[in-house]
């Protein structure tokens, strides 16, 4: 499940819960909530930890893989 779908199915009154639980803060949850943004590893796991493994860390690499990948400037890919 999807961060944005975890939220939305464990509504806590406010986003507060949230990012106190994940330790970070407002702007970056929304960035996640939106897919705008990957979290650290360090973050990854405390999101899969904090949702019962409700938000698993291949949730992110499946975002990271789906995204197309730019070479470097002046790098042959």
């Amino acid at each position: 499940m999807r961060l944005t779908e975890n939220v939305e199915h464990q509504t806590r009154g406010s986003q507060q819960p949230w990012v106190d639980e994940f330790g970070i803060s407002r702007t970056f949850f929304n960035q996640l909530v939106v897919e705008n943004r990957i979290p650290s590893l360090a973050v990854m796991m405390r999101i899969e930890s904090s949702t019962g493994a409700g938000v698993p860390l291949s949730i992110w690499t499946e975002t990271v893989s789906a995204e197309p990948v730019q070479a470097a400037e002046g790098v042959e890919p």
